[in-house]
Formats: structure tokens, sequence, C-alpha cells
């Protein structure tokens, strides 16, 4: 019985787990690009950055926390700003 996985196996993770970094969602558009939502008469506008978003000079994780910030409720951050896949972004 083996106690150990092989090499290979810790290697092979190891390669996965680049590549899902490198992996981002198709919803978002690149980055450097900003998007905008009118929300209860205000602009919000975020920057796509490499690690987050930007909103107001501080980053974020997510934009549902963005969402969140804005609101003060929960929302769904692709909802919020109306990112679907396959959508067009300036």
């Amino acid at each position: 019985m083996r106690v150990r996985a092989p090499r290979g196996f810790w290697q092979l993770l190891e390669d996965k787990g680049h590549e899902a970094a490198r992996c981002r969602d198709p919803r978002l558009p690149a980055v450097g690009s900003e998007l905008k939502r009118t929300y209860q008469g205000r602009l919000i506008v975020v920057r796509v950055a490499e690690g987050g978003f930007i909103y107001k000079d501080q980053t974020y994780g997510s934009l549902s926390a963005i969402a969140y910030q804005v609101t003060g409720t929960r929302w769904n951050g692709f909802l919020f700003f109306r990112l679907q896949e396959g959508q067009v972004h300036e």
C-alpha cells in the first residue's frame, strides 16, 4: 500500500493550480476596463484590475463586495453590473 502519492501527481496538481489562476471568468472585461452603472441617480464606476476591482481608490476582491458597499444589500456582482457571458464591453 502506498503512503505517499507519486511525485508526478504533485507536479500535475501544481500545474493545474497555475492554469486555474490564469483562467478568468469570461463575463469579465479586460484588465483596465471600466464598468459603469447608475444606481439611485449616482454613477458607479469600477475599474477591472489584475487582482480584483477598484472602486473609489479602494481594491475589492469581488464585484459583489462593491455592490454591497454601494447598496447596503447583498447582490450578485455580475447581475448588479449587468455582466453576461458574450456581452461586449468598452
